[in-house]
Parts: structure tokens; sequence; C-alpha cells
């Protein structure tokens, strides 16, 4: 029996994706996966505990330390201030990056979209040439959605 039924599966996919669609497919997948650029590790943001407001951190600034790796991920420790400058090189790429409050414990925050809950919000990479001179920049917003949204409201 359990083979009659493979039968009808395997006769109703060939009937869905020819054997070169299928292979074209698997191949195409390959190679997406291959691209250069598009991975990078993840950031795990140390945010102080009951911190509220914006984070700025600032790359390729020569005079500041290197970013710390643990367990294949870069640490950025942010400032009381919500600051963190960092001799090393914004990475792009689509990993899952991870956001916590650090005190005496720490406790994970959730990434959001509008409506959604959570505490990150309003995420975006900033660069700024003049003459010789450059400075990328990657900020987001930590706080609840009605925090975001006041402090958003009050600039106007």
């Amino acid at each position: 029996m359990p083979f009659a039924i493979a039968n009808v599966l395997s006769r109703r996919c060939r009937s869905l994706f020819s054997f070169d669609e299928m292979k074209s497919a698997l191949v195409l997948l390959g190679l997406i996966s291959l691209l250069p650029g598009c991975s990078r590790l993840p950031y795990v943001f140390e945010i102080p505990e009951g911190y509220i407001g914006w984070v700025r951190v600032q790359f390729d600034i020569r005079d500041c330390p290197k970013l710390l790796k643990r367990d294949g991920k870069l640490i950025l420790r942010i400032g009381n201030d919500g600051r963190l400058c960092t001799s090393s090189v914004l990475e792009i790429g689509a990993p899952f990056d991870e956001y916590y409050y650090v005190g005496k414990s720490a406790t994970r925050l959730s990434q959001t979209e509008l409506h959604g809950g959570g505490m990150i919000w309003g995420g975006g990479v900033d660069t700024i040439t003049w003459g010789t001179n450059k400075e990328v920049s990657r900020a987001f917003y930590v706080g609840t959605e009605m925090d975001f949204r006041n402090q958003h409201s009050s600039q106007k």
C-alpha cells in the first residue's frame, strides 16, 4: 500500500513540474546560497538595562576598538548614552541580529513591526561623505511602540 501512495504522489509531482524545471530550481537555489555578500556574522547588541531612546553605532572609526567576536557573532556593547564607535567595518547581509538589555542579567528584546509589540524600532544605515571623509552608522530606536511614536511626534 505505501508503494501505491508514493507512486500516485510521484505521478502528481511529475505532472506539476517537469524534471528539467525541478533540476533548474535546485541549481538556482544552490547558486543563490553561494552569492558573496549575502550573509554576514550576526550582530548582538548589548544595550544598558532600562535604556530608552535612539541607539547609534558608528563604523570604521580608526581610533575606536574593533568589535568582539563571541560564538560566531559580533558583540556591540552600547554605552549608557546609546552610542558606540568601532573600527570594524559595517557588514552588509541578512542574518538575524539579536538585541539584549544587559545589567545584572540579560533580557532579549524583540525586533518589531508596526503594531507588533516589541522594543526595537525604526532601524536604518546612513553613509555620509564629505571630501575624503566618510561616516557610516547604523541606528535604531529602543522602547515600546508608544515611546517610539511619542518621540517621533515630538520631533515634528
